[in-house]
């Protein structure tokens, strides 16, 4: 199941067992976010794709205030997007009990190059990712039961990482030529991409939207594992520049926490109902 929800300490939902992802789009836009995506979408806020390793909240909010651009964007904005970030960890946080976390940080414009994909955590890490995107195009998604099996989508996966390496090899050296036909065999594979039952039946998270979503433990990684355990998704391929982070924990501690969802909306095969019987868990 796919859900989405009213509330963000609903994104526990993602703890149930059957659910793939939880979703929780923010209802209004904050001014100092409105100034930072306008910034983004002009280029003068940017942020280096960065990845950090492995981390306790303290050590990425020290991180955070040191590497944080100020170009673009007011120190108010600069500060509220630091906030923004550390309750992003948080969040992870309570999700997966875990101590210590990967930021992975990033301003760019949308390409081909990252398409339908699964993230992957180390062997024993908490199987829930945080996503958050701050503007610009949506995410895309699948539903489990649009793919055919695993093992075919991972047949998928390596094709298409052998034709994005010969773009950017292409591109390296400068073979404007080979780069634009490795761009155009990208583009037509990914239209119909093989593992789908139904090719035309793709969803999207809006962006602005925080998402909890499983993730494959390493060892599952390229095996015809069942297609329920993992969100498969892409980013956008075209669009103007987004701020992204995706953040992973490790070291899960024995956290347990329990609530009474409300308001959980369940996609599931591109369809949406209304779900207000969703029982509490931990």
């Amino acid at each position: 199941m796919i859900l989405e929800v009213s509330e963000q300490n609903d994104l526990e939902l993602i703890k149930d067992p059957d659910v793939q992802a939880v979703f929780h789009h923010l209802p209004k836009t904050a001014d100092w976010n409105r100034e930072l995506q306008a910034a983004i979408k002009t280029g003068t806020f940017q942020v280096p794709r960065t990845i950090m390793p492995w981390q306790t909240s303290a050590e990425i909010h020290n991180w955070l205030k040191e590497c944080i651009p100020v170009e673009g964007v007011t120190a108010a904005t600069r500060e509220a997007l630091i906030q923004s970030l550390l309750k992003l960890v948080e969040c992870a946080q309570d999700l997966t009990g875990a101590s210590q976390f990967m930021i992975r940080l990033f301003t760019g414009r949308p390409n081909c190059r990252c398409g339908y994909h699964v993230d992957t955590v180390p062997s024993g890490a908490p199987a829930v990712g945080i996503l958050h995107v701050f503007n610009g195009a949506p995410t895309l998604y699948v539903d489990s039961e649009n793919v055919t099996t695993m093992r075919d989508f991972y047949e998928y996966l390596g094709v298409r990482e052998r034709l994005a390496r010969l773009m950017t090899r292409a591109q390296g050296k400068g073979d404007h030529g080979r780069y634009l036909e490795a761009m155009q065999n990208i583009r037509q594979f990914d239209t119909k991409p093989p593992f789908l039952r139904d090719p035309d039946n793709v969803n999207t998270i809006p962006a602005e939207s925080i998402i909890a979503f499983k993730q494959v433990d390493s060892r599952m990684h390229w095996s015809d594992h069942p297609a329920s355990l993992a969100w498969i998704h892409a980013s956008p391929s075209e669009g103007t520049p987004r701020l992204v982070v995706n953040i992973a924990g490790r070291d899960q501690a024995a956290h347990r926490r329990t609530h009474s969802p409300s308001g959980v909306t369940v996609r599931a095969s591109g369809h949406a109902a209304t779900r207000k019987d969703a029982a509490p868990f931990s």
